[in-house]
C-alpha cells in the first residue's frame, strides 16, 4: 500500500479468508491515520437491485468490472489489507453510496 486510503476511494483488499476484491472506503478521513483501520464496503459482480447497493459502471467508475457496492456487507479492515488504489468515486456516486448506507442502517442520510 502506498499512502493512506481516503473516503470514497476504491482499493484492492486482500484478506486471508476471501479472494482479493475491490472495496470502497467509507471511513471519515480524520479517523484513518489515527486508527489504521477503515470501514469498507466490498464490490461484487452480483447485482441484486437492492436500495442498499450502488451499481458501478465500467468506464464511468474506477472498477475493473461492472459491480455493485454491497453496503449490507460493510466491515472494518486494517489499512494494511488495502494493497492498490484503483481510483476515487465522483461526487454523485458518493451521494448514492451515502443514500444506500442510510437504507442499510435504516436512518436518514
Amino acid at each position: 500500500m502506498k499512502g493512506l486510503p481516503a473516503r470514497g476511494e476504491i482499493w484492492w483488499c486482500e484478506l486471508p479468508e476471501i479472494p482479493r476484491r475491490p472495496v470502497v472506503v467509507l471511513s471519515r478521513n480524520a479517523a484513518i491515520p489515527r486508527f489504521q483501520r477503515v470501514l469498507v464496503a466490498p464490490c461484487t459482480t452480483t447485482i441484486r437491485g437492492l436500495a442498499s447497493e450502488v451499481v458501478l459502471e465500467l468506464g464511468e467508475d474506477p472498477i475493473p468490472l461492472r459491480s455493485a457496492v454491497d453496503i449490507d456487507s460493510v466491515e472494518s479492515v486494517s489499512v494494511g489489507t488495502l494493497t492498490e488504489r484503483l481510483g476515487q468515486l465522483g461526487g454523485v456516486r458518493m451521494h448514492e453510496v451515502r443514500a444506500a448506507l442510510a437504507v442499510a442502517v435504516d436512518c436518514d442520510p
